[in-house]
């Protein structure tokens, strides 16, 4: 799974060995796929998704980087799964 950058060029270096730490513990990726799951199931408000991670809009970034394609209505302030890339996709 592809990520953002969750520390700036710009930060102490005490934010990037978090950093590092965060992404070797795979917290921000079982975030991502606990997210996942849930829009899966169809339609989620973002209290629900902040439940599973608290910066849930950095995990569904994550995500529509991968391929996903995941919308946002904001008339009803529901995330809404569309489409999940193919393996294939996913490879590339």
């Amino acid at each position: 799974m592809k990520h953002n950058p969750l520390s700036r060029a710009t930060d102490p270096a005490t934010s990037h060995i978090a950093e590092d730490d965060y992404k070797a513990s795979g917290a921000q990726e079982s975030q991502a796929e606990a997210i996942l799951a849930r829009l899966r199931r169809g339609p989620a408000g973002a209290g629900e998704l902040a439940q599973l991670a608290l910066k849930y809009t950095s995990r569904i970034s994550d995500l529509r980087t991968e391929g996903h394609v995941i919308l946002y209505a904001p008339g009803s302030r529901l995330y809404t799964l569309i489409t999940v890339p193919t393996q294939m996709e996913m490879d590339l």
